[in-house]
């Protein structure tokens, strides 16, 4: 049976990608979810529980993340070895628009379970309230952990891949600069003297670098103007012998 949906998440593409692959992250969020261990770096045994029929019981099986193209892709294959067989594959894409990402996920799943009593519409009922849930403990996950300032980290090794060996470590401006001063520097000074951050030096460290882009891109845009402006120096001719 075929499942697919979406669901819109508010935060950026790298910190659902991080929710969603966080072994810690998933522990939290995964509905009934007992236990889960990483095998290797892209693989996870687990172990879930569920009161929810036709799916009543405990459940044990492998998910792997595969293709993985970060921030935005990958692929997702699970198996079970409990009575219900349960296995399926899929794939997970992220569009993120402005603050907002959607979740896009669509994939195949086969389970034993179907029969004249249960109907494969039930079942997939089961399955898709089950991913409901799911995304809406993750929604709340993100809400609650939320840092007030959230940045995008680019931090690329020499291959222009992550260089953590998670492929993403997620960290928020501000814990990044909780103690960070504000350096010497002219822009500093209008900062302070123009009173701009409220006596927050998390916003004052905002102001001093938005100060120093500007005055930069000023700069330079004025150095373009000059030089449209100088006359340029005419050859004169010589004459034919």
């Amino acid at each position: 049976m075929n499942i697919e949906g979406t669901y819109t998440l508010q935060a950026s593409a790298q910190e659902v990608w991080r929710c969603l692959t966080d072994q810690e992250v998933l522990h939290a969020t995964i509905p009934g979810l007992q236990d889960i261990s990483a095998v290797d770096a892209h693989t996870y045994d687990v172990m879930l529980t569920t009161n929810t029929r036709p799916f009543a019981g405990s459940h044990h099986g492998v998910m792997i993340l595969s293709e993985q193209q970060y921030p935005y892709h990958y692929r997702l294959t699970f198996t079970s070895d409990g009575e219900s067989n349960l296995s399926g594959v899929g794939s997970i894409h992220l569009h993120e628009r402005g603050h907002q990402t959607i979740v896009a996920y669509k994939g195949t799943l086969t389970t034993n379970k179907v029969s004249a009593r249960l109907s494969s519409s039930l079942i997939k009922g089961a399955i898709k309230l089950f991913i409901q849930q799911y995304f809406q403990n993750l929604a709340e996950y993100i809400r609650t952990h939320k840092s007030p300032i959230t940045t995008k980290l680019d931090a690329l090794d020499d291959t222009g891949m992550p260089s953590t060996s998670d492929a993403f470590v997620m960290s928020s401006y501000a814990d990044k600069q909780d103690h960070a001063p504000l350096p010497d520097t002219l822009a500093a000074r209008f900062v302070q003297l123009l009173r701009l951050g409220k006596k927050d030096p998390q916003e004052q460290v905002l102001w001093e670098q938005r100060i120093r882009r500007t005055s930069t891109i000023t700069g330079f845009l004025f150095l373009i103007w000059v030089g449209t402006r100088i006359p340029r120096r005419r050859t004169r001719k010589q004459p034919l012998n």
